[in-house]
């Protein structure tokens, strides 16, 4: 799948949900957005960065966070082409 990274990206992503949670692409880049906004800073400018920004949030995070795992799922599908069906955190 081809990086998106104009200023509109979001309007250009794929639709991804996940097999085992009632999560999807958007609510991840939702998420990261989000976070981004509390501490003050811009939000992700591309999927990759709105991964990393997941990412960093997990590894604060002291307990399991099924939420985390579920938006890394969608984000990996839609970046690097993950079938969820067969390999995802939730399994």
């Amino acid at each position: 799948m081809p990086t998106v990274t104009t200023a509109d990206w979001r309007s250009a992503l794929p639709l991804v949900s996940h097999p085992y949670a009632d999560y999807s692409l958007q609510d991840a880049v939702r998420l990261a957005d989000t976070h981004r906004q509390l501490i003050l800073q811009p939000p992700p400018a591309s999927l990759e960065e709105a991964r990393d920004v997941v990412k960093l949030m997990m590894s604060t995070a002291y307990h399991v966070w099924i939420t985390g795992m579920a938006a890394l799922d969608v984000l990996d599908a839609a970046i690097d082409g993950r079938d969820l069906a067969e390999s995802c955190r939730l399994i």
